[in-house]
């Protein structure tokens, strides 16, 4: 029981508190092939565990639909990421409005669908930090 006390006295000591509890609310990494992603999102907690990790991903990607007079965040997107040569590293339908991606460093072609319409885009990956991609379909 000593033991018990002291370790979450010492968790608690540590400041490490706040990182188990967001540790309850961070997504749940996927693999496909060599290509590792999270996606999520929806609602206040779970964006904003998304931002805490999105750091650790060469490529962020955000889909919204613009409304008027304000945006909306989309989910169940289907996204595709193709590499250089066009072979489909990536195959996937985000649980939220971001979708994180570890990709190798290279170029890439995404393409998000969205009530029909699909959007493309080219992409460089960077050896170090990462690139951001909005998504945005009209009302």
């Amino acid at each position: 029981m000593h033991k018990k006390i002291l370790s979450a006295s010492l968790f608690l000591l540590l400041g490490l508190a706040p990182f188990a509890a967001r540790a309850g609310e961070l997504p749940q990494v996927r693999t496909q092939g060599d290509v590792s992603y999270v996606t999520g999102g929806v609602g206040e907690e779970h964006a904003q565990a998304m931002q805490a990790v999105r750091d650790d991903y060469p490529l962020s990607l955000l889909f919204v639909r613009k409304d008027k007079p304000k945006n909306a965040y989309l989910a169940d997107i289907p996204v595709t990421v193709k590499d250089a040569r066009g072979k489909v590293v990536l195959d996937a339908t985000s649980g939220g409005p971001f979708l994180y991606v570890k990709l190798p460093p290279g170029r890439y072609t995404v393409s998000a669908t969205h009530e029909g319409k699909t959007r493309t885009a080219r992409v460089y990956v960077p050896r170090n930090g990462h690139r951001r991609m909005v998504f945005e379909w009209a009302e």
